[in-house]
């Protein structure tokens, strides 16, 4: 497995490894006694780091069931408990606000389910961070938009935390790409599950960033590389790896059976040379037998109008749904989508400041799987797209109800924002950049939130613009 440092992008490399704030984020002013989202407090012992490995911690949340403001003083709370919290992601450990993967558990340390701010039971969730998204709504939009157009999306809720004491600013409470009842709800595999049609699902596997620590193969056919369309930007030149690398996500690497093991990565070789063949887009024998066409059709139309920078080379999951007449056909899934910061014209590589490119072609970054610009080539796949995307513009797509999403979200926000925007020196100033640490990658360096989101919404109708140029039919 060749240049495994280079999953952990640039980001973690160059300007994350030798800034950080310089202003201590001390709670003081920032948190009043009453917000309009609900706040998290985090207290590890003796006020430890929270670093690689999982750490007993208490948490509080404050949330209002009623809606309207928190009162953090002495309102009931949500959640009083313990939780096993840890660092999560790559660059992002750089940043002056970390992402945070947790579980509820209880006095023993043992797993526990519990709503947590009205999202469904499970113990498995994850704390997002925004420090890179000034308007703080990109991984909440692009969940949304994948709920509406019909598939299991990872639910969020954006809230204030605070950790020992200190406040870390506006983050996402979101939940856990996972397999269970109220998460991605196919079929588990058990450790008996080896052979016939039980071994065939379910699993999740995905494109995306690792370390050694994963359970990873490397393709059997080379990506499609490229550095996209007038790069210019943050990254600069560097290497692209020359192989593409799948994670098995679940089964979990302590869990999975030599027999599970062996039938997926058969089956997403099996996949991929399919695609290299010259039979590929057979209607019997091509792609339709292996995938489910109408995720894939999403997937593409939803990860083109995003325009994510990561797109296709990383958090690009999949997930393989167990067999019942032995037969493949439909039962690889495209989704669900994950990690959205990087997206819609918020930084200056990758394209991502580009608003006539489309992502197929490839990514800055690393390479992509060649089967999404091999699907855009087909006549059949095609024409499902643009059914489908005209289809989405008259609804979830229309600049109507994203816009109304946009304004309903910067309403909410609207006192945390300020208290966020300020702690990480986001906003341009004399003084500042704009984008704090990460401004070196910002695309625009904004002196407001709402000229933020102006530039958001008009950055949304150019590029449905240019999509209608190719995918809306009259």
């Amino acid at each position: 497995m060749k240049n495994v440092f280079y999953r952990f992008g640039l980001l973690a490399v160059s300007v994350f490894a030798v800034s950080a704030c310089s202003d201590e984020l001390d709670m003081g002013d920032n948190v009043k006694n009453s917000t309009a989202v609900p706040v998290i407090f985090i207290e590890t012992p003796e006020h430890d780091s929270i670093a690689d490995e999982k750490i007993t911690a208490s948490m509080k949340i404050i949330s209002n069931p009623e809606g309207g403001f928190n009162d953090i003083s002495g309102q009931p709370l949500d959640y009083d408990g313990n939780i096993r919290i840890k660092l999560r992601g790559t660059s992002s450990r750089f940043m002056e606000q970390q992402k945070y993967s947790f579980s509820t558990v209880d006095a023993k340390g043992n797993e526990y389910n519990t709503e947590l701010i009205g999202l469904p039971s499970e113990h498995d969730w994850v704390l997002v961070n925004t420090v890179t998204d000034i308007s703080l709504m990109r991984d909440a939009l692009a969940s949304d938009l994948w709920e509406k157009m019909g598939h299991w999306a990872p639910r969020t809720r954006t809230v204030e935390v605070v950790l020992n004491g200190r406040y870390n600013g506006v983050y996402l409470l979101q939940e856990k790409i996972k397999i269970g009842k109220h998460r991605l709800n196919i079929n588990k595999l058990a450790d008996y599950d080896n052979a016939g049609l039980d071994v065939t699902g379910g699993y999740i596997v995905s494109v995306n960033k690792y370390t050694e620590e994963d359970n990873t193969f490397e393709s059997k056919q080379r990506g499609i590389p490229g550095w996209g369309k007038r790069n210019e930007g943050g990254l600069g030149d560097w290497d692209v790896p020359d192989e593409i690398v799948w994670t098995i996500d679940y089964p979990k690497k302590k869990n999975i059976t030599a027999q599970q093991q062996e039938y997926i990565h058969a089956f997403v070789d099996s996949l991929e040379n399919m695609f290299a063949s010259d039979y590929w887009n057979d209607a019997v024998r091509g792609y339709r037998k292996y995938i489910n066409v109408e995720s894939f059709v999403d997937y593409l139309i939803h990860s083109e109008f995003m325009h994510n920078a990561d797109g296709y080379y990383s958090s690009s999951y999949f997930y393989k749904v167990r067999e019942r007449s032995g037969s493949e056909e439909g039962t690889f899934f495209a989704g669900p989508v994950w990690d959205h910061n990087f997206t819609m014209g918020n930084v200056n590589f990758s394209s991502n400041n580009v608003i006539d490119y489309w992502d197929y072609e490839g990514r800055q970054q690393g390479m992509i799987p060649m089967f999404w610009k091999q699907l855009v080539s087909d006549g059949y796949f095609l024409n499902l797209v643009k059914q489908r995307y005209t289809e989405l513009r008259r609804t979830v797509l229309s600049e109507k109800s994203l816009f109304a999403f946009i304004d309903s979200y910067a309403a909410m926000v609207d006192e945390a924002k300020d208290r966020h925007l300020e702690a990480f020196h986001l906003l341009k100033t004399d003084e500042y950049p704009g984008g704090g640490v990460f401004s070196v990658f910002m695309e625009n360096h904004v002196s407001s939130y709402e000229e933020e989101i102006s530039n958001l919404k008009d950055w949304i109708s150019r590029r449905l613009a240019f999509m209608d140029t190719s995918w809306l039919l009259e």
